[in-house]
């Protein structure tokens, strides 16, 4: 299986594609192991779990059909969840972090 692979479930609730590999590389992110390439895999991965990846985007809203308000909650709650993890890669995200971190200096001194 390859993340090519890895499509959208009808549902938010049904469990995600994952091999081996994957496997391997969140118990390695976990432990604090992960190679680089483990490393980008179980980042890839969580992207397509919550949905908030380039490639793996879906709308969360779903019909009566498919779940109604109740799966398009859980859709938009794991959306949200990536979303989050996405957002420290902003530029204001990190000149925040930078101003933290020179303020939290300067209270050593």
């Amino acid at each position: 299986m390859s993340e090519v692979d890895w499509k959208p479930k009808a549902y938010p609730w049904d469990a995600p594609e994952y091999d081996p590999q994957v496997v391997y590389a969140i118990r390695a992110l976990r432990q604090g192991e992960a190679l680089p390439h483990q490393q980008k895999l179980a980042w890839n991965w969580l992207m397509y779990v919550t949905g908030a990846g380039d490639g793996f985007s879906d709308l969360s809203f779903r019909p009566d059909s498919h779940g109604g308000e109740r799966a398009t909650c859980m859709a938009e709650g794991k959306k949200f969840v990536g979303l989050q993890m996405l957002k420290l890669f902003r530029p204001e995200v990190t000149d925040w972090v930078r101003a933290e971190a020179a303020s939290a200096a300067v209270k050593k001194k």
